[in-house]
């Protein structure tokens, strides 16, 4: 009897030495990396390697991964399979220039608690080795980056790896050409964090649309939009109340009032003041629609919330 407990003592102890990583931990990662590679590494930078097929292929195989471990195999043997990278002698930075670093920030290379050393040391040496040349999936036109070569998979809910291929793209697209990323009100490493399991959540088009427009919404950008007829329909509804207002001290204030298609009067008069919508006052309604609404302030929020208040289904 002692020595089967002192195994499985020895058991567990192994087993909690291997470092289990849960889900979101391993997609994070993986994320990060993939993305890391497609703008870093000379050889995926060229279009090389069809990238997309890449991910897909690592997510699938990330079902088989269960703790740090193999995570870092994984992760190595994908690195040693894109080719050497060569040194790079004008990758080092000028020191008589000053850089904008708040949006910089590939620290996560040093996580100990995903990352092995051996792993981050590749990772870190083609950061300093990094393709500087033309890009295969971006381009500048003057001040402005495009994207290119980048395949559509269409607006349906198709898998599970469509939707978290839609996710890892957006946040790697922010990650490493959004300007006002570090005024973001979510730190972007945390975005990435919470939209991992509702993505994974997914199991239909609306609830797709939805998601995709809250991770947009996560910009806090106002020129960010994500139209989907699916969202105007369901979630804001298909008729419109024929009235004009205006917004004032968390109330709707009408400012005026058209008869409807049966040019029957409208109830509602010019200087009605609206302090709620099917028993949620207006804040709790701009709450509502602004998960999914991109703005970069309040105001903002509220502005585009209200076209939405006249609408119902």
């Amino acid at each position: 009897m002692r020595k089967l407990s002192l195994f499985i003592i020895l058991f567990f102890c192994l087993q909690f030495s291997a470092q289990a990583l849960s889900e979101t931990q391993k997609l994070e990662s993986l994320c990060k990396v993939w993305g890391f590679l497609k703008y870093y590494h000379p050889n995926v930078a060229k279009g090389k390697f069809n990238w997309d097929q890449q991910l897909f292929q690592k997510i699938d195989e990330l079902e088989n991964i269960n703790d740090k471990d193999q995570l870092n195999e994984l992760y190595s043997n994908w690195i040693e399979s894109l080719g050497k990278t060569e040194d790079c002698k004008n990758c080092i930075n000028d020191n008589d220039k000053v850089y904008f670093l708040k949006n910089f920030d590939l620290g996560w290379m040093d996580d100990q608690r995903i990352f092995s050393e051996n792993v981050s040391e590749k990772l870190k040496f083609i950061e300093n080795n990094r393709n500087i040349g033309e890009n295969y999936y971006f381009g500048l036109n003057g001040r402005k980056v495009y994207f290119k070569n980048e395949n559509s998979y269409g607006s349906k809910f198709t898998s599970k790896q469509i939707a978290l291929f839609e996710l890892f793209r957006y946040w790697n697209y922010a990650e490493y050409f959004f300007a006002y990323k570090y005024k973001t009100d979510q730190n972007w490493n945390d975005v990435l964090r919470e939209m991992i399991p509702k993505f994974l959540a997914v199991d239909n088009d609306e609830s797709y649309h939805l998601t995709l427009a809250e991770l947009v919404t996560k910009t806090d950008d106002s020129h960010a939009f994500l139209f989907s007829r699916l969202i105007s329909l369901n979630q804001y509804g298909r008729k419109n109340v024929p009235v004009q207002y205006s917004y004032a001290e968390g109330k709707l204030v009408v400012t005026k009032a058209y008869p409807n298609i049966f040019n029957e009067e409208n109830p509602l008069k010019t200087g009605d003041v609206i302090y709620d919508i099917e028993g949620l006052t207006i804040p709790q309604k701009v709450n509502l629609f602004g998960k999914y609404i991109p703005a970069s302030n309040s105001w903002g929020k509220i502005n585009k919330s209200k076209i939405s208040f006249s609408v119902y289904q």
